[in-house]
């Protein structure tokens, strides 16, 4: 589960997005989460890792570096 406002939640849209100030709502999200079929959990585990290996300080330097120049 993630905060849906928190930075990461733009790019790891796979994860459980919840508002920590909804109880009910982060109660119903764990409940999702903890329900969710293991099929869909290992899938959505792969995706997100993959984000966050991709998408680190280098990267983003090289991109934003990259924009400066063009």
């Amino acid at each position: 589960m993630l905060s849906k406002f928190c930075g990461a939640a733009e790019r790891m849209t796979l994860a459980v997005l919840t508002n920590e100030y909804h109880v009910d709502g982060v109660a119903a999200d764990l409940d999702m989460a903890l329900r969710m079929p293991l099929e869909e959990r290992v899938a959505r585990h792969a995706a997100l890792r993959t984000t966050v290996w991709q998408d680190t300080a280098s990267a983003w330097a090289k991109a934003f570096l990259d924009d400066l120049r063009s």
